[in-house]
């Protein structure tokens, strides 16, 4: 039987590894689905009884790799590690420490694939290793293609803000582990932040945001470009909602419409944007974190040149 911890919403039993208690699946946000579409994470909600971490959830609807492809053979040839997609993938997975006494170091990683593809249960991605080393390590579910960074100016009237949405949930993540990684044997003021490719993009994004201050400590951006980069992080929300409207019109679709068709039936929108939205941003991923006066306020190089990058290690 796996070791149980209590978190704010109720009970978890994780499963038992070799140097790590294993907590798959755990929700830390509301499912996004009908009327939270396209909207900010809610905070999860409680259950009754124990909930039982031993299955990595479901993964963000995605268009996946090619089967033979590069990436596939890296990452995505295990049937294992491969769980089903669904809208319903706000989850994390947590791998803690059997060794020693708690008030453990944490690293939360998020993970690439162009802000289309990936999810935080790919293989290489095992927190065994760290959990030899002393540290906690969670890995990170967030929305991606149009359900993660759609922006338009309906959305936009209606919260203040729009897009961002695999932001916002990163930063859920984020939020979360710091109210209840205690409960682990983590300590939540010593907390890292990392990822590769586009995961090191959200780190940049997540270290130029106002709504993450005073929550980390560290942050590491692996194979992601950088100042001045040619894949800019925090574009124009203006120009990517001029996109999304023009998009709609040339679908035949209201916004009404988008949110009513099933998420794998967005999946396939998401390729067709790119064109549309390529030619207003100038941009080959479009799909990112933007400004939208909200979760990014300027973007990470005037951040940068200003100096107010997060206080980080």
């Amino acid at each position: 039987m796996g070791k149980i911890v209590e978190v704010r919403q109720g009970k978890i039993q994780g499963v038992d590894g070799v140097h790590a208690d294993v907590f798959k699946g755990i929700p830390y946000a509301r499912p996004p689905v009908g009327s939270l579409r396209f909207h900010a994470p809610r905070p999860a909600e409680a259950w009754e009884g124990v909930y039982q971490a031993d299955t990595f959830s479901a993964i963000c609807p995605q268009m996946g790799q090619k089967e033979g492809s590069f990436y596939h053979k890296e990452f995505y040839y295990d049937p294992e590690f491969m769980p089903a997609q669904s809208e319903d993938c706000l989850y994390l997975n947590i791998w803690v420490p059997k060794e020693g006494e708690g008030s453990f170091p944490v690293a939360i990683w998020f993970h690439g694939g162009g802000f289309m593809n990936g999810f935080g249960s790919e293989l290489e991605f095992d927190g065994e290793a760290y959990a030899k080393r002393g540290v906690i390590l969670v890995t990170v579910n967030y929305r991606l293609g149009l359900l993660g960074y759609f922006s338009h100016p309906e959305l936009t009237r209606q919260d203040g803000h729009s897009g961002n949405y695999g932001m916002l949930d990163q930063i859920a993540s984020v939020d979360w582990v710091r109210e209840n990684i205690a409960a682990f044997g983590g300590d939540p003021e010593r907390i890292t932040i990392f990822g590769q490719s586009a995961g090191g993009m959200s780190v940049r994004a997540l270290v130029s945001s106002p709504l993450m201050k005073g929550k980390i400590k560290g942050a590491i951006l692996q194979s992601c470009g950088g100042y001045k980069s040619p894949l800019p992080v925090g574009g124009s929300g203006e120009k990517l909602e001029k996109a999304a409207v023009k998009f709609l019109r040339k679908q035949k679709m209201t916004l009404a419409d988008l949110y009513q068709i099933p998420a794998e039936e967005i999946t396939p929108l998401t390729r067709k944007f790119l064109g549309t939205a390529m030619l207003y941003t100038h941009q080959l991923l479009s799909l990112t974190p933007i400004v939208d006066g909200y979760a990014l306020t300027k973007t990470c190089d005037e951040v940068l040149e200003r100096g107010e990058t997060l206080p980080i290690a």
